[in-house]
């Protein structure tokens, strides 16, 4: 589950997962829901380049087809 949530001047965003699943896969879909999350907050109050974007958006793509506990999530900083 995500949740979005707007505060004034910027947006955050809440991210929670089963605890049912391995630790390894609860990690990876952790960070695939965070990324999705950060990926929406930043289409509507955008903080980096859209080329990076575009980077992000094809390898969540790729993990949410082909799921693996190689992802750690790549929206930080």
């Amino acid at each position: 589950m995500a949740r979005i949530f707007v505060l004034e001047g910027s947006i955050g965003t809440i991210v929670r997962v089963g605890g049912w699943l391995p630790d390894k896969e609860e990690s990876m879909w952790a960070g695939i829901l965070y990324d999705l999350a950060c990926l929406v907050a930043d289409s509507i109050q955008p903080k980096r380049p859209k080329t990076a974007r575009k980077r992000l958006l094809k390898s969540l793509h790729y993990y949410l087809k082909n799921p693996s506990a190689d992802y750690r999530g790549k929206y930080s900083g």
